[in-house]
């Protein structure tokens, strides 16, 4: 009796179910279904690119759709089978725009084969700007400073590109005037090339207000710089000095202002440079304190000069100097040709003398002797130069000026011996 019962639950059970599948797929074939978050896609991007436009809010990019239609075709419909689309080919101008969005379904199912009976939201609203391009500058700013002893060349500086072309909506790109380069160069103490990110900044060279960066696009991803680390070396001007007359670099002061230059250059030219000669001084016919005088401050091939002192100013003094004037009668000719005669024409001279003031004091014309060098003189009467001579103990006093003595050359006169011889004798 038992086991009847369980027989006819079951029979009844699949009765129930039959009737049921019959009721929905003969009797009644439609059904309905909700699909949510169906991703939009854009269409026809490029057309506001040409006209000058970006896409810059796209509002809400996803739909939910209510289908209804043949449960056997809804059952194998799934969200990634259906493709929303949106034209923006119809958008010619800047602003807001709502537009209709296209629904479409994989190829084996039937056209209208569903019918949509709700979509959210049912029109998509987007918002354009003009796009604009434009080139900034490339800024480099530097932190740090180099290791002692050396100098960055920042002023030639080579940069891979000096501009970097931005583009983005309008609205943003008001405040991008600068790309900033950030270069670490503390303790640095070679040329480097290397390439460098960049951030877009404002006038002051603070980042850019920009709502939303992935609407700013860029040419360049980095810049390559180049930059030279010289070496700094402090270098001493000097002058050429002929010493005479008295004068010496010991005796004599000499004033070189300023007396050094800061240089930079590569590590071969200045493994040599200790000084920079300025030009040559002749002591021996300054008869007085030189006043400050101007001498160019050569250039050197590769060698930079950071001062940017093109002039030194350069004086001489004699403070630990006298002079005073002594006439001199004691003037000879020497070396005088074989077989001739010098007669001396000049028979004093007024020279001026200068050395220390202990010498100077006890000096007198007898310690002096004007000389002529006879050596090549022809016969006749010229004028030569006439070489100063100081006594033992005054050699370190000179003569100032140039010192002329005129001489004539002639033949010995043969002598008269008195004797005659008489004629016919």
């Amino acid at each position: 009796m038992k086991k009847n019962k369980i027989m006819t639950f079951l029979l009844s059970l699949a009765v129930a179910f039959g009737l049921w599948t019959y009721v929905i797929t003969v009797e009644n074939p439609e059904s309905d279904n909700t699909y949510h978050n169906i991703p939009v896609i854009l269409m026809n991007e490029e057309a506001l690119t040409q006209r000058g436009l970006m896409l810059t809010s796209d509002g809400n990019l996803e739909v939910d759709l209510h289908l209804s239609g043949n449960r056997k075709e809804l059952n194998k419909l799934y969200p990634s089978d259906i493709s929303i689309t949106l034209d923006l080919s119809k958008i010619y101008g800047a602003g807001k725009h709502e537009l209709t969005y296209s629904i479409g379904y994989p190829g084996d199912i039937p056209q209208g084969a569903f019918t949509v009976l709700s979509k959210n939201p049912s029109a998509i609203t987007v918002t354009v700007e003009r796009q604009v391009s434009k080139p900034v500058p490339v800024v480099v700013k530097y932190e740090g400073a180099v290791a002692e002893g050396y100098f960055a060349d920042m002023e030639n500086a080579r940069l891979e590109v000096q501009t970097v072309n931005v583009t983005g909506p309008a609205s943003e790109m008001e405040n991008i005037k600068q790309a900033v380069v950030s270069v670490n160069i503390e303790g640095v103490t070679q040329t480097f090339s290397k390439g460098y990110s960049y951030m877009l900044c404002d006038e002051n060279g603070e980042a850019a207000q920009i709502t939303n960066p992935n609407l700013i696009t860029t040419d360049v991803e980095e810049v390559v710089l180049t930059l030279d680390i010289l070496q700094k070396k402090e270098v001493q001007l000097v002058m050429n000095v002929i010493e005479g007359a008295g004068a010496t670099t010991e005796n004599s002061t000499i004033t070189i202002e300023p007396q050094f230059i800061t240089v930079v250059g590569s590590q071969e030219a200045l493994a040599d440079l200790e000084s920079l000669e300025l030009g040559t001084i002749d002591l021996s016919v300054l008869t007085k304190d030189m006043e400050p005088t101007a001498y160019a401050i050569p250039e050197i091939p590769g060698v930079t000069n950071l001062t940017g002192i093109t002039e030194a100013l350069v004086s001489v003094t004699f403070p630990n100097l006298m002079t005073t004037k002594l006439t001199v009668n004691q003037i000879v000719a020497v070396n005088v040709p074989e077989g001739m005669e010098a007669e001396v024409v000049t028979k004093q001279l007024e020279i001026t003398v200068r050395g220390s003031r202990n010498l100077i004091s006890k000096m007198t014309a007898e310690h002096l002797t004007v000389q002529v060098d006879l050596s090549n003189a022809q016969l006749g009467t010229y004028t030569a130069r006439g070489v100063i001579h100081m006594a033992s103990g005054f050699e370190e006093v000179g003569a100032l000026g140039i010192y002329n003595v005129t001489v004539t050359l002639k033949e010995p006169v043969a002598e008269n011996t008195g004797e005659s011889t008489e004629a016919g004798a």
